[in-house]
């Protein structure tokens, strides 16, 4: 038995990467082993398993869900709207643009913009120097765009042509 295997299940998981590494450039080099972008101490660990997320976690979720209910009323009402215009593209572009700048998400945003205040003080985001705003560990974005006719026309386009076909009959 080879040092550090310990039981059947491992010494499978290494004659598969023994398997893997066939013919492979890597092997016989050493591997340098990366970080992962973020860990937990056994105090969070506990911590999260006892309370649950942190608390700035929550309105992401709210924020998540209620979206994704806008969204599914809305392809509802686009779907239903294709339908009643689909001879008529010209009409249906005109409608739709009209329901889009109608629709209003107060509740949702009043969340996105709570979140765009608060998170990185309450997730501890980082400062860039160079900017200094607040940048995720991990890279990309904390901030929502605020929902509104823009983001409705982007994720439900008013030009038929430009919808998948299996969104309307």
């Amino acid at each position: 038995m080879r040092r550090g295997v310990d039981s059947e299940g491992e010494r499978e998981k290494g004659r598969l990467i023994q398997e893997g590494l066939q013919g492979s450039r890597l092997k016989g080099r050493p591997q340098e082993i990366h970080r992962a972008p973020f860990s937990f101490s056994v105090e969070e660990a506990v911590k999260g398993a006892v309370q649950g997320p942190p608390r700035y976690i929550r309105p992401l979720k709210q924020i998540e869900d209620l979206t994704d209910q806008a969204l599914e009323r809305l392809r509802l009402r686009w779907r239903q709207l294709a339908q009643e215009l689909k001879e008529r593209p010209e009409a249906f572009a005109e409608a739709w643009l009209a329901a889009a700048r109608r629709e209003r998400f107060s509740r949702i945003n009043r969340l996105i913009d709570q979140h765009n205040r608060y998170y990185p003080i309450e997730a501890d985001l980082p400062m860039d120097p160079r900017t200094g705003g607040y940048r995720l560990r991990c890279g990309g974005t904390w901030k929502k765009e605020l929902l509104g006719a823009a983001w409705v026309l982007r994720e439900l386009p008013a030009d038929l042509g430009k919808a998948p076909k299996d969104w309307y009959p």
